[in-house]
């Protein structure tokens, strides 16, 4: 082991709790000495015996480092501890009490996996989720699941959200809710990303003629992404080598992804535009809403959260936010899409106030490519009003007869008057 003892006056061992005064030290350690170990040193004899961190043996170590044939990844990380009294002296604050280890077992969770204790009382060998992820993009593990998005000028299939899932081999199909965390941590959402990208560039053309004419497929770009000097080489060469048409491709970012750095996030949202992909802003109404990313960014449409689309029939406020959202939207010349619709009077009120498109569980869940084209075929059959009869396909759900004749009625003028309040 080298040890280069780095003197900082600025801190004592008073403060930092170590027993080590404020030297830092920098280490470079190849691997434990197992016979330093097997022999029953004590730790101060391992400390002092300069060959406790010695290189592999060729002799026993012929495959190198690893746990039932499972690949590790060494990571080091270093903090430091300001002792209550020290840390206010130096802010004139205090700190609350420490509520147990809630960091190291944050840690501990993060790099095991959340791997479990084997049969026998033998630990499982533990992989750490950023290396999950990228053995999965490796072996084909992630997937890509389809929600469809209906226009209600003619209840036709206006396009669909790309969704990713991870069919993990041990804990089964995964929500990004259960992955995306990890990734974002661990720096791999650009992968993420441009493994998804690449997919429904491939298949753009045929999901159109699933859908119909004029339809789009939307993927979610994450803030990190956005901001990163690759993904817009990226992005403009799958444009061209997969011969994406004007607007079939749809972005959506949340408004976080233009609060680091809003020049360069509008920079990129207008070079994407320029070149034929549509902008939505997702999940607005929520978070970081702000009027301006409407006032300052040209997106095409904007999607309202789903946490106002639930209460629509219970709240007489959330049908008035929601009423005010559609209405700013259109004389904005923006594309209203509302999330989360799940019954026929959510849809109704929607479709009387003027809402472009709706997604939700009321059509249809997510679901894998190979059901897609099934329901598809089946809705456009069946439910369409302008579509000529056919049988629907297996796969396909019925809907309630009021939301198919919705299709056939007259459309209501938008901002009808609001209903009393609930």
């Amino acid at each position: 082991m080298d040890a280069t003892p780095i003197q900082d006056p600025a801190r004592s061992d008073e403060e930092t709790g170590d027993g080590w005064g404020a030297e830092q030290f920098g280490i470079r350690a190849h691997r434990p000495n197992t016979k330093a170990v097997e022999s029953g040193m004590s730790l101060d004899e391992r400390g002092k015996d300069a060959g406790h961190f010695a290189a592999p043996d060729p002799a026993t170590d012929s495959n190198g480092p690893g746990v039932s044939g499972a690949d590790l990844r060494e990571a080091a990380k270093l903090g430091a501890v300001l002792r209550h009294e020290a840390f206010a002296r130096r802010t004139g604050q205090t700190l609350p009490e420490p509520g147990g280890m809630r960091g190291s077992e944050g840690d501990a969770a993060r790099t095991s996996g959340g791997g479990r204790t084997g049969g026998e009382g033998a630990p499982e060998a533990r992989i750490a989720p950023e290396d999950e992820i990228a053995h999965a993009l490796m072996n084909g593990e992630f997937e890509l699941f389809l929600q469809p998005q209906i226009a209600l000028r003619d209840f036709s299939i206006s396009g669909a959200e790309a969704l990713l899932r991870w069919r993990h081999p041990k804990r089964g199909l995964l929500t990004p809710a259960e992955f995306l965390p990890t990734a974002e941590a661990s720096g791999q959402m650009y992968d993420l990303g441009c493994w998804l990208r690449r997919m429904v560039c491939d298949n753009l053309s045929t999901w159109r003629e699933w859908m119909g004419k004029g339809s789009r497929v939307a993927v979610n770009v994450a803030p990190s992404e956005l901001l990163d000097p690759r993904f817009l080489r990226e992005t403009s060469s799958l444009l061209v080598s997969c011969h994406i048409p004007e607007s079939g491709l749809e972005m959506e970012l949340i408004e976080t992804a233009m609060l680091a750095n809003p020049e360069a996030a509008r920079e990129a949202i207008s070079h994407l535009r320029r070149n034929g992909v549509r902008m939505a802003l997702d999940d607005f109404g929520v978070g970081y809403s702000s009027l301006s990313s409407l006032r300052d960014y040209p997106f095409a449409k904007l999607k309202i959260d789903r946490s106002f689309v639930q209460h629509l029939a219970i709240s007489y406020r959330s049908r008035t936010i929601v009423r005010s959202m559609i209405e700013l939207a259109k004389s904005l010349q923006i594309e209203v899409n509302a999330e989360g619709v799940e019954t026929p009077e959510q849809l109704q009120y929607l479709f009387e106030n003027g809402c472009d498109e709706v997604q939700g569980y009321l059509f249809a869940r997510p679901m894998p490519v190979s059901r897609f084209r099934d329901w598809a075929a089946g809705f456009l059959g069946k439910h369409h009003p302008n579509a000529a009869a056919q049988p629907a396909l297996h796969g396909s759900a019925a809907l309630p007869d009021n939301v198919v004749e919705f299709g056939k009625r007259r459309r209501p003028e938008p901002f009808a008057a609001p209903q009393h309040p609930a």
